[in-house]
């Protein structure tokens, strides 16, 4: 329904004879001209009018003579939006629907529900890349935190994920989670890059060995994760959590839990027989029930380079180190250390001159 005559003529021709689709000239904040578009049979009206006070009308109209279960109104100002929404209508405002055509023009590659849930970025689909890092691995692998994989459409068939499913390149998969969070996992799973210390967790942890962490490594802890972040907000502060001693074993569930991406931790010595790896450390047992990047905090920053020793042993810390080199924009050194075959042995050295 349009007042104006040549408009209404216009939608007329461009729908064609094929689309049956009623196109009336008449006002709409008029009760004769609702009940000639025939507005008691309908059972969903949008509002689109260009002029809030219309559009109030038209809603109150629609409300209290024909009781329309469905009704969507769009605003000019934002101030209207209360007194609109008072009629029942579900509103939004056109600069808010300009915004996200716009990003959806930019960004086509993740795309966010804005009718589904709260509608703020907590559910998203994207699109895996052939040249993506998850393509291959399972979902089990990634180790799903501050998200869960709610769907993955492949081929034009759903399938439901479970623990076991492997993600293949063109998957378009949905992503739900913190909407603060879900940004880089999306990242992540479209291109297989992503900030650090996605994708292992959102957050950064301190870490004291029986007591409180010391001030360093929180401060150190805290300019990581302003760095990676890009954010100078004072409320990025990085979690604390005391190793009470005798229930290490509960570490790696807490850190599951906070959704750790990184662990800080302070430094620690060894006596000889540690180092010659005769005795364990407070620093080794946490390290290996972490199971999570550790950054042992030296107060060398802000750091200047990032160096890799490649071993084939654990190849995703090249990939953790990348992480890291992308975040902070810092030069990156690789290095390939070929130990004496005598105290490596020779298929050993073979395999990681291969690799």
């Amino acid at each position: 329904i349009d007042k104006d005559a040549e408009v209404t003529e216009q939608y007329r021709q461009s729908l064609g004879e094929n689309i049956d689709v009623e196109v009336l000239c008449g006002d709409v904040s008029s009760l004769l001209v609702l009940r000639r578009a025939k507005a008691n049979e309908v059972k969903m009206a949008v509002a689109v009018l260009g002029d809030d006070e219309a559009t109030e009308i038209f809603c109150n109209l629609m409300q209290k003579e024909f009781a329309i279960p469905f009704l969507y109104a769009q605003v000019i100002s934002e101030e209207k939006a209360p007194i609109i929404k008072k009629t029942g209508a579900e509103v939004s405002c056109r600069s808010s629907v300009m915004a996200s055509v716009m990003l959806a023009q930019i960004d086509s590659s993740r795309k966010i529900a804005e009718n589904i849930g709260l509608g703020i970025g907590e559910i998203s689909e994207v699109k895996i890349l052939p040249h993506s890092a998850v393509i291959g691995r399972s979902l089990m692998q990634l180790h799903p935190q501050a998200y869960l994989v709610g769907a993955i459409y492949r081929g034009g068939k759903l399938v439901v994920p479970h623990g076991n499913t492997v993600f293949e390149a063109e998957d378009r998969v949905v992503l739900i989670g913190d909407p603060v969070v879900l940004p880089r996992v999306a990242a992540y799973f479209r291109s297989g890059f992503s900030n650090f210390p996605m994708p292992y967790g959102s957050q950064f942890m301190t870490l004291g060995y029986g007591e409180k962490p010391p001030i360093e490594v929180e401060t150190e802890a805290v300019w990581l994760a302003k760095s990676v972040k890009d954010d100078d907000k004072a409320d990025i502060e990085p979690l604390a959590w005391q190793v009470p001693g005798k229930k290490q074993s509960d570490l790696h569930k807490i850190l599951e839990e906070n959704d750790c991406g990184c662990l800080v931790v302070p430094s620690a010595s060894f006596n000889i027989w540690q180092t010659m790896g005769l005795l364990n450390c407070k620093l080794m047992e946490l390290l290996n029930k972490a199971n999570r990047p550790c950054l042992v905090a030296r107060g060398s920053f802000p750091y200047k380079r990032i160096v890799h020793v490649v071993t084939p042993e654990h190849p995703r810390s090249l990939e953790l180190a990348l992480g890291l080199v992308r975040s902070l924009g810092l030069p990156f050194i690789c290095l390939a250390v070929k130990p004496e075959e005598m105290v490596a042995g020779e298929e050993q050295n073979k395999e990681l001159q291969n690799s």
